[in-house]
């Protein structure tokens, strides 16, 4: 059977990956920043699996309204409205940082965080089919974090 699945976000290094994994699905990638204005008829229906790695790192600049809406608001909004009963949806998100030398976590209080862990939180909430995956920040040769959103 031939998955119909939408990726929400614009991650190079996760894109390569499924398409490399789903070679005969079809895939339809969304911009994390332009989930309003997609038109939902130029939409996939009724996919079998979404997958969530997208944040707008431009919105530590926004207000905190804005913020929420752009990075907990909207995609949950956009997730809900595409999502059947049976859709899986595979949440990217960064691990928890781990401090061995006191064997606690240390946590971080920053926006980015904020928002990865409050969408998690909803998705959970809402979807029976949801896989969490944990990585953790994906870095270069020089030990400098790989984004690029701006």
């Amino acid at each position: 059977m031939k998955n119909k699945i939408i990726v929400l976000g614009r991650s190079q290094k996760f894109i390569k990956i499924l398409k490399s994994i789903y070679k005969k699905h079809t895939i339809q990638i969304i911009s994390w920043r332009n989930i309003n204005a997609i038109k939902k008829k130029q939409l996939i229906k009724k996919p079998n699996i979404i997958f969530v790695c997208g944040y707008d790192y431009e919105s530590h600049w926004y207000s905190f309204k804005k913020f929420y809406d752009k990075n907990i608001t909207y995609p949950f909004q956009f997730i809900k409205s595409i999502a059947t009963e049976k859709t899986k949806i595979i949440y990217m998100d960064t691990i928890e940082h781990l401090n061995n030398k006191k064997k606690h976590k240390i946590f971080i209080f920053s926006r980015y965080e904020f928002a990865k862990k409050m969408l998690r939180y909803k998705l959970i909430k809402k979807f029976k089919y949801i896989n969490i995956i944990e990585f953790p920040p994906i870095i270069n040769k020089n030990k400098e974090p790989m984004i690029y959103g701006g």
